[in-house]
């Protein structure tokens, strides 16, 4: 972020293919997203047909990289059980971060 190779954009209301649809309803060309999240999580942005693992929690299906099953370039941070059990802890955050980080930027 601070090279600018990176920027926050804020609340996503819906992805379309490479346009991430910002809550304030202007649209952003991207080439990935991290959704990361606070203390609640919840996916009202998914795309539509986005793998999911759990679908009464609608927890995203991820590969050990953070990075969706379905949706190359969307990636998840915090998020329960994405990477294991304490994924959704700062414990959780704090291991997984790293590795996340790395498949984006690759």
């Amino acid at each position: 972020m601070r090279s600018g190779a990176a920027r926050v954009c804020g609340p996503v209301r819906a992805l379309e293919r490479d346009l991430a649809v910002l809550a304030r309803g202007a649209p952003v060309r991207v080439d990935r997203v991290v959704c990361a999240t606070g203390f609640r999580y919840a996916l009202p942005f998914a795309p539509a047909g986005m793998a999911v693992m759990d679908r009464a929690r609608a927890l995203p299906a991820t590969t050990e990289r953070g990075e969706s099953e379905s949706h190359a370039g969307l990636y998840f941070l915090g998020f329960p059980c994405a990477r294991g059990v304490a994924c959704e802890f700062l414990r959780g955050v704090a291991r997984d971060a790293p590795a996340v980080a790395v498949a984006v930027v690759s």
